[in-house]
This record gives C-alpha cells, structure tokens and sequence, in this order.
C-alpha cells in the first residue's frame, strides 16, 4: 500500500486533502505506524497542497499521528494551525474535542490567545452536543494543559458533566476526567457536583480495571470528597481481585489515598497487605533486573519525613475522541524514590 502511495506518478499525485488526512487517520485508528519515508511524503504532500482544509480534516489527522504516538513536524504543524484558524467556527463537536486530545497528547505548546478563544467558543456553542467520550477528552485535555480552575471553562464543563446519565460512562471515562477536575480544581466543586462524582464512580467500580480504580480513588480524595462506608467496601472489592496486577505507581496512588483516610483504614487492612506484598515484589524485580544487567543497585532517597506526598501522578492513559480506547494504565508516575517510604507507611497504617 505504501509503495502505491509513494508512487509519484499514481495515486499520490492526484490524491485529494480529504483523501490524505483519511489515510493517517485510518493509520491512527489501526496504531499501524508507517515508515519514515511515508510520513515525510504524507507531511510534505500536507503542508505543500495549495486547497484548503476543513476543520474535519484538521482533526482527523492531528488525531491519526497522536493514535499512532508519533509526532508531526513542526512544518505540519504550522500549516495545521495557519488552517484551523480560519476553520474553527466550523469545527462540529468531535473536531474540538479530538483536536484537544490530540494536542494534550503531544503537549504541544499551548495555543496562542485567539486560537484558543475560537475553539472555547466553539465548545461553549457544541457543549449540549458533545457525547460523553467527547466531553471526557476535553475535560482531560483540560487537565493535562493545567486550565485554571478559575476560567469558565471548568464550570460549563462540569455542569455537562453532572447532567449525563452516569451509565453511559465507564471507568477509563471516569478515572480520565476525575483526575483532570482534581489536578485543576482549586476553589472547590459544589455538593451537588460531589455526590454526582461518587454515584458516577460507584456504578463503574465493578468493570473498571484496577488501575483505573486506584486513580479514581486517588482523585475523589484529592477533590475532598467524603465517601460514605459502602462505597469504601464496593471499591476495595471491586479492587481486590486486580491487586497481583497492579502496577508499583497504581498501588501507590491507592495507598496514598488511603494514607488520607486514617480513620477508615481498618476497612483496607487486607487489601493493604496484599498490595504491600504486591508492591515488595516487584522492587526485588526491580533489584535482580538490574543485577542481571551487572548495574549496582543503590539505596533508593528516602522521602522527606515533612512530606506526606511524593511526586504528582502523571495523567491517566486517555481515550480517543472517537470512542476507542488506549488500553493503557490508570494514573502514573510515582518516583521510585519514595517507594521505601510508601511501603512503611502502607505497613504502619495497617
């Protein structure tokens, strides 16, 4: 297929824009990742067309290369941007909210003023028309950029939020878009907002994956939440069985959680145990790996004994704008350095 593409003579040399961004996107959508010589002339063809794209166009294909993890150049992109501008009122509600993904994935540079002006109006006007996987990639692009809990942004999208039938969400939707509000919210979420994020959470606990569940929890615990006795003894359940798969930052994000409750923790002492063990395990992996590979294995830092956080989480594997999901980890991104810590404390506290 790529040689008939390449072709200078062939398909490549009449091939229309629609015809182009169909093509990456397609490759995004199988994460089939080209050659280098193809995406050279794909981006080449791109930025050197002398016809227009449409906003659909536009998204399709930033979404195609960040499906595919791999990142445009820089010519692409300032041809993309020189373009969206003049499309961005016409963008429907899936091209805002996967160009928003895709952009957070890469983290590109944050837009200029009037290019995100247009696509926030652009949501503000779609917003009723946004699915829920939709509104969950702009939310979690949201998070990623660091939007300021104060712009109006947040509000217009947590009110969608909380007037979605929670069924129609699952837990890779939920643990994405509880970790965005709880990284980005700084003056508070109402009541209302509070019982809908648990009663959302709660429906999913039991077909969410264990990854997906210690991020959830992390999150409702950052937001303040209190979380009433049965949806503790749901989650620790539904949590349970996923534990010998767990990763080291997905437990820690659990047990940090956890570390907030203290007067609950007798309700975790079981499941603290086995993460514990889980969590030992996989340092001396960690260790033997690293002695196979003849590398000396040195003590790890001890976290300062004023500090009862360890480095941030990272952003949970997202979603795609179109519904596909990127089979990934939960939240990540604990430094191995607080390890020794998190496993003392985890033992303390049980």
């Amino acid at each position: 297929i790529e040689s008939a593409l390449l072709d200078p003579e062939g398909v490549w040399k009449n091939i229309s824009n629609a015809e182009l961004c169909t093509i990456i996107h397609a490759l995004g959508s199988l994460r089939k990742v080209p050659s280098e010589a193809f995406l050279l002339a794909w981006q080449t063809r791109f930025y050197k067309s002398t016809a227009s794209y449409s906003s659909w166009m536009l998204s399709s294909a930033l979404w195609g290369f960040a499906r595919m993890r791999v990142r445009p150049s820089m010519r692409f992109l300032r041809r993309w941007n020189v373009e969206i501008r003049a499309e961005m009122s016409n963008a429907s509600s899936q091209a805002l909210a996967c160009m928003a993904w895709a952009a957070a994935q890469f983290m590109l540079p944050r837009p200029s003023d009037a290019l995100f002006e247009g696509w926030y109006l652009g949501v503000v006007k779609k917003q009723h028309a946004m699915s829920e996987e939709e509104l969950i990639d702009t939310i979690w692009a949201m998070g990623r950029y660091r939007l300021d809990s104060e712009h109006p942004l947040w509000t217009i999208m947590l009110d969608q939020l909380v007037s979605r039938n929670p069924e129609r969400f699952n837990g890779l939707h939920i643990s994405n878009g509880l970790w965005a509000v709880s990284l980005c919210n700084r003056r508070g979420i109402s009541a209302e907002q509070r019982d809908y994020l648990v009663r959302l959470t709660d429906q999913a606990l039991v077909n969410s994956s264990g990854g997906d569940l210690c991020c959830m929890l992390h999150s409702l615990v950052r937001l303040h939440v209190d979380l009433p006795e049965p949806f503790l003894r749901r989650w620790s359940d539904a949590l349970s069985p996923h534990v010998g798969k767990l990763t080291m930052r997905e437990m820690t994000l659990a047990l940090m959680a956890m570390g907030e409750m203290d007067q609950t923790m007798d309700r975790f002492t079981d499941l603290q145990e086995s993460m514990t063990k889980r969590m030992e395990y996989l340092e001396s992996v960690v260790v033997q790996q690293l002695a196979k590979e003849g590398v000396a294995a040195r003590p790890y830092a001890k976290a300062s004994s004023g500090s009862n956080n360890p480095s941030k989480p990272s952003p949970p594997s997202p979603h795609s704008g179109s519904g596909k999901l990127l089979s990934e980890d939960g939240c990540s991104g604990i430094a191995m350095a607080s390890l020794p810590d998190i496993i003392t404390r985890s033992k303390n506290l049980a």
